[in-house]
């Protein structure tokens, strides 16, 4: 369950990279 849950989490990082270029989230930095 948990997996999924990091994994969609994931996913909508990926997204916000795209749309924005860089990621302006406090937690993208423990995103490698």
């Amino acid at each position: 369950m948990k997996s999924s849950i990091i994994l969609t989490i994931f996913s909508q990082l990926q997204v916000a990279k795209e749309a924005f270029g860089e990621p302006s989230f406090p937690f993208a930095q423990l995103v490698p």
